[in-house]
């Protein structure tokens, strides 16, 4: 781990692959989208909602 690194840049190079591992946090991110979408009236896209 590169201490010299910006704070930000490390914290994204780390959070980003466990995003893309944990079926927990990816069901927590559809539900907000699919809240955000309702809000806006819009239907959430097909691509979108086989993710």
């Amino acid at each position: 781990m590169k201490i010299n690194k910006p704070k930000n840049k490390r914290t994204l190079d780390t959070v980003k692959p466990d995003f893309e591992d944990s079926p927990k946090v990816v069901m927590m991110v559809k539900t907000l989208f699919e809240t955000l979408f309702k809000k806006n009236g819009d239907s959430l896209p097909v691509s979108a909602k086989r993710k």
